[in-house]
């Protein structure tokens, strides 16, 4: 890929800010930033939204951790099903053509916006 400019930083650390505070669409909007500003093959820059998504969360828990009551419970069925989920698809974008990962992401993209338009 090539070299990370100001504009990708900013980029990235507004989506960051964005999915620190509502999460929703976090990953699509972080692809679609890196996509833009960092153009490199669909695999890497999935990888890349992972682990900027994986720090993003990270501050979150902190956060949320020390300044609010957590339901545990909760806290704990989200952190393994969201470890599965980030396994699982991860191995299944590697497997992927680039050009159906692509349309997966635009299509994922596209219905996650719809439903969050439609539900005010």
């Amino acid at each position: 890929g090539g070299s990370v400019t100001w504009p990708t930083r900013t980029g990235v650390f507004l989506a960051g800010a964005y999915g620190s505070y509502f999460g929703a669409g976090l990953g699509v909007l972080l692809l679609g930033v890196l996509g833009i500003l960092m153009p490199d093959d669909i695999q890497r820059t999935n990888a890349s939204k992972t682990l900027l998504s994986l720090g993003v969360n990270a501050v979150g828990i902190a956060v949320f951790v020390v300044s609010a009551q957590v339901s545990w419970g909760f806290a704990a069925i989200l952190l393994l099903t969201s470890c599965a989920g980030g396994i699982l698809g991860a191995r299944v974008a590697r497997l992927l053509p680039a050009t159906a990962l692509r349309a997966i992401v635009i299509t994922l993209g596209v219905v996650v916006a719809a439903v969050l338009i439609a539900s005010g």
